[in-house]
């Protein structure tokens, strides 16, 4: 199924692959926009999974600037997350000038491999899309989760859908943020993806919980576009 669900932790990962998830995205500190996950997080995804989980390598919330010592203490993290049995591993880096910090990224990208890298929405940060999207593709990227450059990805379809036009090939274009069962039908018609990416995240008494019942009719919404 294919349906990413970013996931704060083990428990939820394994909900989400009972509820119909495809891939999960395993990070720490979902509400400020995702940290690297504690290493008992990751073995345990590694024993309770049976679909592919990427993990989150960001040392810190905020921005994406990072500097030599951070960068290093993400490698590290990354060589763990690929020794622990993950299936990718999720990771973004930009300059101060808002491009795309090659240097840094092709050396997470060597450290992680074989596995492949998704790009994430640091992505939506960048000053030139287009010239950005260029520079993750030849740092060896496999997959861009981004919402369009607009807070939503609902709200950036037409460039979500250009990027999948021309890039497409070369690269798994993946929308993300603020995708529901109410619109994910939508955003691949429009955009021809081939996945989409949502933490499935509703408002309770306790604050933010994910959505079993949501990721099922997600689900059940591309099970529908597969087969038609």
């Amino acid at each position: 199924m294919p349906l990413e669900v970013c996931v704060n932790s083990v428990q939820d990962a394994a909900k989400a692959q009972a509820a119909g998830a495809g891939r999960i995205e395993l990070c720490a500190n979902l509400s400020r926009g995702g940290t690297t996950p504690e290493p008992q997080e990751i073995r345990a995804a590694r024993q309770l999974l049976k679909i592919p989980f990427r993990v989150m390598i960001r040392c810190r919330p905020d921005n994406f600037v990072y500097s030599s010592a951070e960068i290093s203490v993400m490698k590290e993290q990354v060589l763990f997350a690929k020794n622990a049995g993950a299936d990718g591993i999720v990771f973004g880096a930009l300059c101060k000038d808002g491009s795309v910090d090659t240097e840094t990224l092709t050396s997470i990208v060597r450290a992680a491999a074989p596995l492949p890298v998704t790009f994430h929405r640091a992505f939506d940060e960048c000053d030139n899309p287009y010239a950005s999207l260029h520079s993750i593709i030849a740092c060896g990227c496999s997959t861009l989760l981004t919402s369009g450059l607009q807070p939503y990805a609902w709200q950036g379809l037409s460039l979500i859908k250009n990027l999948q036009q021309q890039y497409g090939t070369k690269i798994e274009i993946m929308p993300g943020s603020g995708i529901t069962d109410s619109n994910a039908e939508e955003i691949i018609c429009i955009t021809g993806v081939k996945w989409i990416h949502a933490s499935a995240r509703v408002d309770s008494a306790n604050g933010k919980i994910m959505s079993e019942e949501m990721i099922r009719k997600i689900s059940r919404l591309l099970s529908k576009l597969k087969n038609s």
